[in-house]
């Protein structure tokens, strides 16, 4: 993916699929004098923003109600970032007040019957004729129709209807420095957090669900993710799933696997949190802290027992864990039992592409991820969007691994998937795990 994109559900609401390397900023206007909202959610560590109409008068910004500011901008990063994008409007004749401003009435407007009725997205490339020193861009004008046309005469876009016009506005972001430099002037690290700090938390709870899925469920579900660590291992199930592959014995890459591994175990441990589990793409071995009273030497004698050797059937493997937890999912299902299935987080650590399976194989990574979200959206059935989340965390440099990972991204899997690039070695440490795992796009990006 080379260039920004985007794509929209229902027509209420619209995603951009922004490419490494690339600069956004999000910004809007109101046209009426009437309570409206838009929310952000980006990729980017859970990051978020509740932009609400903050004036009397129609024409201002829409205000970013945390850090009151008019603009919501996401720095370059080294893998894709998706920003979402949803409008809300209250009925017509519900007038904005003052006094409804200040009991902060505008907070309840995040509800699905308040999404507007249609958002159309009129993209704006970089003119063929621009200056050769114009860094490439492209900007979105997003005109919200907070009702439905009442004659043909009415447009989407039209002046009758529109309630709100965003802009997203993505830019090519150019690396000045001398080509022996680029790599470490375009790197996006992230910053060093010690093992249980307390993170940037996101303080906005995730959109509401759909409101035909199976309810009942899980009120982690509706949570922001938590901020720390040890709350994690208590509100969430994990599964580490692991590549045991030959490859892994290269370049340190076990040792610096198993070495973050031990730690986010250890600390279950301690913390008796009993939603973590290990198993491995070839060996039988496994960890599962569920209803079992394992110590700290177990799991590193069953870390020293395995070592890197086999193929990588990573497909058939995820296929595994996640028709379990579907299945799980199905037969408690309106049983009070629903409640207290915790979501699920799937942290695969690979370091290597999925097998070249052909495209109709059941196994292949692609239809194993279309296929759960398949069971996932069932209309009889439908479960929480926020249910289940894989997440693939590279390890070691191979450049194929980051292009699939890139294009799993881009599957139309209710952003299910997640991806985190490998920045070199030695570079997965304990801490950097411990940031993955509560700083993850889920629950912040599903609809």
């Amino acid at each position: 993916m080379s260039h920004p994109s985007f794509q929209t559900s229902s027509n209420k609401t619209v995603k951009f699929i922004i490419p490494p390397g690339w600069f956004t900023v999000v910004s809007a206007v109101f046209r009426k004098d009437e309570k409206q909202a838009m929310l952000v959610r980006s990729s980017v560590k859970g990051d978020s923003a509740l932009f609400q109409s903050d004036a009397v008068s129609s024409g201002s910004r829409l205000l970013n109600q945390l850090e009151k500011t008019v603009t919501f901008p996401i720095a370059p990063k080294d893998m894709p970032v998706h920003v979402e994008l949803s409008f809300y409007h209250p009925d017509p004749d519900v007038i904005f007040s003052k006094s409804q401003r200040a009991a902060g009435e505008n907070n309840k407007l995040i509800e699905p019957e308040y999404l507007v009725h249609h958002v159309t997205v009129v993209p704006s490339m970089k003119p063929a004729r621009a200056a050769n020193d114009t860094p490439d861009y492209v900007t979105y004008n997003v005109f919200v129709q907070d009702s439905e046309a009442r004659s043909l005469a009415q447009r989407p876009a039209s002046e009758q209807l529109n309630s709100a016009v965003a802009v997203v506005h993505v830019v090519k972001m150019v690396c000045h420095t001398e080509p022996e430099a680029a790599a470490s002037a375009v790197s996006y690290a992230l910053p060093t957090i010690p093992s249980g700090s307390v993170l940037v938390e996101n303080k906005l709870p995730p959109p509401p669900p759909p409101a035909d899925i199976v309810q009942g469920y899980n009120v982690t579900l509706d949570a922001p993710r938590p901020a720390v660590v040890d709350t994690y291992l208590h509100q969430y199930d994990t599964i580490f799933l692991v590549d045991d592959s030959g490859s892994m014995g290269l370049d340190q890459r076990w040792q610096e696997a198993c070495t973050a591994l031990l730690s986010i175990l250890d600390r279950a441990i301690d913390n008796n949190a009993k939603g973590i589990s290990l198993y491995f793409f070839n060996a039988t071995q496994s960890i599962d802290l569920k209803g079992t009273k394992l110590k700290k030497f177990d799991v590193r004698a069953v870390l020293d027992r395995v070592q890197p050797s086999g193929g990588t059937p990573i497909g058939e493997r995820i296929s595994e864990h996640l028709g379990r937890r579907i299945d799980l999912l199905d037969k408690a299902a309106g049983t009070p039992q629903y409640k207290n299935i915790k979501p699920l987080d799937v942290v695969v650590l690979t370091d290597g592409e999925p097998p070249g399976l052909s495209d109709t194989h059941p196994f292949e990574l692609k239809n194993v991820l279309l296929n759960a979200t398949a069971r996932l959206r069932r209309s009889k059935q439908k479960h929480h969007p926020n249910a289940v989340c894989v997440r693939f965390v590279q390890v070691g440099q191979e450049p194929r691994l980051r292009a699939a990972m890139e294009a799993l991204v881009q599957l139309d899997t209710d952003n299910m998937v997640d991806t985190i690039a490998y920045e070199g070695v030695g570079s997965l440490t304990p801490e950097k795990l411990d940031r993955i795992l509560v700083g993850g796009v889920h629950p912040n990006m599903r609809v």
